[in-house]
This record gives C-alpha cells, sequence and structure tokens, in this order.
C-alpha cells in the first residue's frame, strides 16, 4: 500500500514550465515602456520646446511676400500720361489687435 501512495505523490510529477506568463510579461513590459516614451517625448514638446516650436511655426506661416502689380502706363489719346504703375508697401492690420483695448484694473 505504501507504493500507491508514493506514486500518488507529487513529488514525482515533473514541473510544468509556464512560457505564457513570460510572454505576456515580456509584451506588457515592451508595451508600458513604449507608452512611457511616448509621454516622454510629448512632455517634452509641450513643457520644454514650446518657444522654439512657436518660432519654428510662425517661420512656417508668417511670410512677406512682395508682388509686382506692373500694369504699366495709360495714356490719353494726345500722349498724356493718366496713370502710372509704381511700387508701393501696404501694411495690413490684425482686427482683432487693433481693436483691443485694455481695461482698467
Amino acid at each position: 500500500m505504501k507504493h500507491i501512495i508514493d506514486d500518488l505523490q507529487f513529488n514525482n510529477v515533473p514541473r510544468k514550465y509556464y512560457y505564457f506568463n513570460n510572454r505576456i510579461f515580456f509584451l506588457l513590459s515592451i508595451i508600458i515602456l513604449s507608452i512611457i516614451f511616448i509621454l516622454y517625448n510629448i512632455t517634452k514638446l509641450q513643457v520644454f520646446k514650446t518657444k522654439q516650436l512657436i518660432q519654428e511655426n510662425d517661420f512656417r506661416t508668417l511670410r512677406i511676400q512682395t508682388k509686382p502689380n506692373l500694369r504699366g502706363t495709360i495714356k490719353d489719346r494726345s500722349g498724356n500720361l493718366l496713370a502710372l504703375s509704381m511700387l508701393v508697401n501696404n501694411i495690413c492690420i490684425d482686427p482683432k489687435l487693433f481693436f483691443l483695448k485694455k481695461k482698467p484694473f
């Protein structure tokens, strides 16, 4: 009877290795590390490089373009000059900033 009890004990059963748990742990660690890396880059851009990014945006969007507007000269029948094309400088104003009133405290 002792032999039967010895056979029923779990000491002789080989251990099973659970690769499944190790794989999940490895995949979750890679996912978590990648999320941490992405969040780090986002905060670095939003907090520490704000001024640089604003300057780059202004450089790409605010432009000064010179458009020559040459129409030629306009003369009447007798050859007198009526109109002449000239280069002029135009200034544009943002209405929000122009009409913005400072409120007294």
